[in-house]
């Protein structure tokens, strides 16, 4: 079932439970600190993979699947995940607002775009959204056939030239889904 945006022409999916799990274990990784110490994040209401990051699905096999990198290692038992990953994210989806944890909440893209070109942007979004320490934006999720593995990228900024992005892949294990790799795209 599609669910269209009111404010555009953008179709959104519904996501599974299993993809909302997966979303919901990469957005507690983030927000905590070090130390175990919770912080504020921020979450783009809209699951989608940011067509200025997407690669030819060839090197994104080659990443992911094969390894690219000296001490990255590929994930053979990706492939499948990386298939449904490409299938995924042709489509948008709505993450569930109400199931985030607390001292995180969906903040749409725009708010952080609306500082972009200011000399220091993040402190005014920051102030503006109940001092965010980080901003994540996550795609739609990849899955193998049994839904033990999947595949999905994140970003987050942090500030003036702080950020990051990359592919995680979890594994699901007795029930709650383990990231076991992490496959860097790029770092600022």
């Amino acid at each position: 079932m599609a669910t269209h945006c009111p404010r555009s022409r953008a179709v959104f999916t519904r996501h599974s439970k299993a993809e909302r799990e997966v979303w919901l274990t990469l957005i507690q990784l983030y927000a905590m600190a070090p130390r175990n110490r919770p912080i504020f994040i921020g979450v783009d209401p809209v699951a989608t993979w940011p067509t200025y990051e997407r690669e030819p699905p060839g090197e994104l096999r080659d990443r992911i699947v094969n390894g690219w990198a000296r001490g990255n290692p590929g994930t053979p038992a990706a492939a499948a995940a990386v298939e449904h990953f490409l299938l995924q994210n042709e489509r948008a989806a709505l993450l569930s607002c109400h199931d985030l944890p607390d001292r995180v909440s969906c903040i749409p893209r725009a708010a952080l775009e609306r500082h972009a070109r200011e000399f220091d942007g993040w402190s005014a979004f920051s102030q503006e959204n109940k001092g965010v320490r980080e901003y994540l934006k996550v795609s739609r999720v990849g899955f193998n056939v049994p839904h033990s593995l999947a595949v999905l990228y994140a970003e987050a900024s942090c500030g003036v030239l702080c950020g990051g992005g990359g592919y995680y892949v979890f594994t699901r294990n007795r029930g709650s889904w383990h990231l076991i790799a992490y496959h860097e795209k790029w770092v600022s």
